[in-house]
Formats: structure tokens, C-alpha cells, sequence
């Protein structure tokens, strides 16, 4: 998901197309990226190698604590 939107796939130019299109040509709006438990190490990486090919400059990982 990017900004709430489901992607057709998880592919790298998938995502690298819906970020282009929520920067509306602004690298310096943040990305924040929100991955639970069940995301892969590799989903991840993906979105932080697609941000960085599309020129974002801020990126952060925000973290919660599991339940329980």
C-alpha cells in the first residue's frame, strides 16, 4: 500500500511509479515507511531501493510495539 492505495504488485517499477506520482515532483517530501511482522525483509529494501532511485531524500521506518 502506498498512502492507503493498494498496488497491482510489489514489483520495483510498480512501486517506483506510485511515488513518483504522491511527489508530484517534490524529492523532498518524507516517506515513511510502516511494516509489520508478517512484511519481508525483501518488501522493505524494495521500497527503500525504489525511493532512492526516484530521488527522495526522506525516508524514514516507523515502528510499534507488538501486542501483548
Amino acid at each position: 500500500y502506498i498512502n492507503k492505495q493498494q498496488l497491482a504488485n510489489s514489483s520495483l517499477d510498480t512501486v517506483k511509479k506510485a511515488l513518483i506520482a504522491i511527489m508530484a515532483g517534490d524529492k523532498t517530501k518524507p516517506l515513511i515507511i510502516n511494516a509489520d511482522a508478517k512484511a519481508t525483509h525483501q518488501s522493505v529494501v524494495t521500497v527503500m531501493d525504489a525511493a532512492r532511485q526516484v530521488g527522495l531524500v526522506k525516508l524514514s521506518i516507523a515502528t510499534t510495539q507488538p501486542d501483548g
